[in-house]
């Protein structure tokens, strides 16, 4: 098949076969509404946003990458009318953890479970550059306290990780999977606390392949995180579909 995108028929959700690089590749893409192009490239072994997704009109608004080699976000800036990011499962460093030289004014929803975030002050600054998000997810990054064998400590780290995040981004409803209540957003904003340390100790997420034979997290919320799918896909809600 041709590699352009440009060749394919607009259908509703139909499975795209793209080549690059002389290999073959999979990506869903949703054009059924023009204004409202969804895109999800799962478990492609790309290792950058695909170049093809930029030749698309500009009406892309929502992106999974989730389950890839992603090292980092460049080029998203140029999504103008991203509404959703998901890339859960990559390796995308502090470095790569980058929207662009201006704000992103139209994602309310990034889900970057599973990566390799260290530094929670360079999360924050970058979360700023989206100043209408409403869900962040960042389960299993080491700046998180890992929590598959839960105790007092961990637990405790966890709700200071939690508790600066929820300060520094007041435009936040959901983390992790966890509303903000009111309460919970008043004791944050008016809890004095020491400067967050990330655990000395991580153990991420199992491998891909025991993933697959059911290996499971245990996180510290109403919700278990477990790994084996895109938890950023939680996140889509009715009026995205």
């Amino acid at each position: 098949m041709s590699g352009s995108i440009a060749d394919f028929e607009i259908t509703l959700t139909k499975k795209k076969f793209i080549q690059k690089n002389g290999r073959d590749f999979f990506v869903d893409i949703d054009t059924s509404n023009p204004k409202e192009i969804k895109v999800f490239a799962v478990d492609q072994k790309i290792s950058g946003i695909p170049e093809f997704i930029f030749t698309l009109p500009k009406y892309v608004t929502i992106l999974d990458l989730s389950f890839n080699k992603l090292e980092s976000l460049h080029g998203v800036h140029e999504l103008a009318y991203l509404c959703v990011l998901v890339v859960d499962n990559n390796i995308i460093s502090d470095e790569g953890l980058y929207f662009g030289p201006a704000p992103l004014k139209k994602i309310n929803t990034f889900a970057i479970n599973n990566n390799k975030l260290t530094n929670l002050d360079n999360l924050i600054e970058r979360c700023l550059q989206l100043p209408n998000l409403s869900y962040l997810s960042v389960h299993n990054n080491p700046l998180n306290q890992d929590c598959s064998n839960p105790t007092e400590e961990s637990l405790h780290e966890y709700d200071r990780f939690r508790c600066r995040l929820v300060a520094a981004l007041p435009m936040l409803n959901f983390l992790d999977s966890t509303k903000i209540s009111d309460e919970e957003r008043s004791a944050a904003v008016n809890r004095p606390f020491d400067d967050y340390v990330p655990p000395e100790k991580y153990r991420p997420l199992p491998a891909f392949e025991e993933q697959k034979a059911n290996k499971s997290l245990i996180a510290p919320t109403r919700y278990n995180y477990r790994g084996t799918h895109s938890e950023g896909n939680r996140f889509i809600r009715d009026e995205n579909l």
